[in-house]
């Protein structure tokens, strides 16, 4: 597993976010798995370009990096609200939904629930789509897994709890697919300024979703004699 999301982050960086959450209990494979990752990656141009031009393509990707996240964004939450005039919006929506994201991937550990790892995935997905500013419309291919995992995620809910939910989660599918002329007729997926902005509120509403079912869903502390041992339960 170190491995490969090594080579995924080095591909591209956003699968870096995960690492947050399977870091905690440290392993010593999955750490090793990560340093043999990140080796092979970084032998590839340094066998081609050598040491200097290597370290220096890597400074100037840093750059580009840093440049995007302070030029205005493309589809990611906080510039699509700008856009529909609700403008300073970084304060209020994307900073609460990173340290919300950031909370419950850090309790990862928390449950030993099997299904909540589907409710996990879902929670990074949708997160890496509505913080990064370089979010465009094909970067909601992501979307297909995320709202995959939370359907198997919610079918685990029982009565009407899971009725409740899961007609939220058809709605925001059905945001995230508005465009797609060949599923939908053309006056629901050409709906003026908000054509662009379906999807990215279709992923909000998951990634709401998301983090209201896994941080209402208590386990265990992973390992023998920790906090709560013996008993799970859902709030």
């Amino acid at each position: 597993a170190g491995v490969i999301l090594a080579i995924a982050t080095n591909i591209k960086i956003l699968p870096g976010l995960f690492l947050l959450g399977l870091i905690f209990p440290i392993k010593k494979r999955f750490l090793a798995g990560i340093l043999v990752g990140g080796t092979l990656c970084l032998a590839v141009p340094l066998s081609v370009w050598g040491l200097e031009k290597t370290w220096l393509y890597h400074r100037e990707w840093y750059f580009l990096l840093f440049r995007d996240t302070q030029t205005e964004g493309l589809l990611d939450v906080a510039t699509i609200l700008g856009r529909l005039g609700f403008h300073h919006t970084k304060l209020w929506v994307l900073y609460p939904i990173s340290i919300v994201s950031l909370t419950l991937f850090l309790t990862r550990r928390l449950n030993k629930n099997t299904s909540s790892w589907d409710g996990w995935m879902a929670l990074g997905l949708c997160t890496l789509l509505l913080v990064n500013p370089r979010t465009e419309s094909p970067t909601f291919v992501m979307g297909g897994p995320a709202y995959l995992f939370l359907l198997r995620h919610l079918l685990d809910k029982k009565g009407s709890r899971r009725t409740i939910l899961l007609g939220v989660w058809c709605v925001g599918v059905f945001l995230i697919t508005l465009c797609m002329n060949d599923i939908w007729p053309k006056f629901l997926w050409n709906p003026g300024p908000w054509r662009h902005a379906n999807k990215t509120l279709g992923i909000f509403l998951l990634w709401t979703l998301s983090a209201f079912t896994w941080g209402t869903t208590w386990g265990t502390y992973m390992g023998d004699g920790g906090l709560g041992a013996g008993k799970q339960g859902v709030i």
